[in-house]
């Protein structure tokens, strides 16, 4: 590839990802409350990045050992749910240490992660995960929510996509 053809499709995808964000930042507006603009950047995220479910997620306040996916967006029907209560240490001890830290998780391959026993492998399979990208909103040292792109089969995730949920402003209800 000669450099002003790489330089023009560097400049093409440096406005298709602003023009993106620009949507991403507009769309969530025309919802009536924190929940429906939640819904609207979940879709949006999923159809952008082609994952298999988008979630949002919020720490649950009563405990430090588990959380609740309020509400997802599944572009795979057949992809189980993740809806309900569940506990940050059946996806992994590092899983609550990183978040709490306010590091982005990323897995490409779940099966393949030093990370996970055979119990989280359980987990990730009862909610259709191989890979995923996490983003957590923490303030003052506790998570309080997070976003969660999944996706049904092992993914390489590129830097874009990592970027993409991790530049989402969190909607809280």
């Amino acid at each position: 590839m000669t450099e002003p053809v790489l330089a023009e499709a560097t400049l093409r995808q440096a406005a298709a990802h602003d023009a993106y964000r620009l949507a991403l930042t507009e769309a969530p507006r025309s919802a009536d409350d924190p929940v429906g603009a939640q819904a609207v950047a979940a879709h949006m995220h999923g159809d952008h990045l082609g994952v298999s479910r988008v979630m949002y997620g919020e720490a649950d306040p009563e405990s430090t050992e588990t959380f609740i996916n309020h509400r997802e967006y599944r572009r795979d029907p057949l992809m189980p749910t993740s809806l309900g209560e569940h506990r940050w240490d059946d996806f992994g001890a590092y899983v609550a240490t990183e978040m709490r830290a306010g590091r982005t998780l990323v897995v490409d391959e779940g099966r393949v992660h030093p990370g996970h026993s055979a119990d989280d492998l359980a987990a990730y399979e009862a909610v259709g995960i191989r890979a995923y990208v996490a983003v957590p909103l923490v303030r003052e040292g506790r998570i309080e929510a997070y976003l969660a792109v999944n996706h049904a089969t092992p993914r390489a995730w590129t830097s874009d996509e990592i970027r993409h949920p991790s530049s989402v402003r969190f909607l809280t209800p």
